[in-house]
């Protein structure tokens, strides 16, 4: 028995096997707090550009109201139309704004307390969708921000006087 040799092998498959558990094990408790906080930081992320894209529809918003309260001033209250002076320039974001109809117009200058005479839209990531508005309000004129359930309602209620006032 001199010839015969008994080798044991190196790693035996059972201790393989352990050991490349122990590594999966390892790997995944190293990802997971990585992946958590690269989600979390992707939702910070988009909150701040949600949050940046309605100051900035705000902002736009006060430009567009500018022509309207040169109006109000001039001549004691809303137009009809949006208001195009000659020589003036569109604002920027125009395109997305919607002036409300003359009827509510009309309803609003009776001093009926505050009406919505314009908005925008904006859309959000996370949040929900949303609109930059012209609130009128004692003959002033401000920007706010309402919900998109908010603003219909607020038109819904706008619309229903001025279908029996025609």
């Amino acid at each position: 028995m001199q010839g015969k040799e008994t080798t044991r092998p190196a790693n035996p498959p059972r201790a393989e096997e352990i050991r490349t558990r122990r590594a999966r094990l390892r790997l995944r408790r190293s990802i997971l707090p990585l992946a958590v906080a690269a989600m979390a930081l992707c939702v910070v992320v988009v909150w701040q550009r949600d949050t940046r894209h309605r100051q900035a529809a705000l902002a736009a918003m006060d430009v567009i109201r500018a022509p309207l309260a040169n109006y109000l001033a001039d001549h004691g209250e809303l137009p009809t139309v949006y208001p195009n002076y000659p020589g003036a320039a569109q604002p920027a974001g125009f395109h997305e704004f919607t002036y409300v109809e003359p009827s509510v117009i009309k309803w609003a200058n009776q001093d009926i307390g505050w009406a919505v005479v314009g908005y925008g839209r904006v859309q959000s990531m996370i949040g929900p969708n949303g609109h930059a508005v012209i609130l009128y309000e004692d003959k002033l004129l401000k920007s706010v921000w309402k919900s998109k359930k908010e603003l219909g309602d607020i038109l819904a209620h706008q619309r229903q006087p001025s279908a029996g006032d025609s």
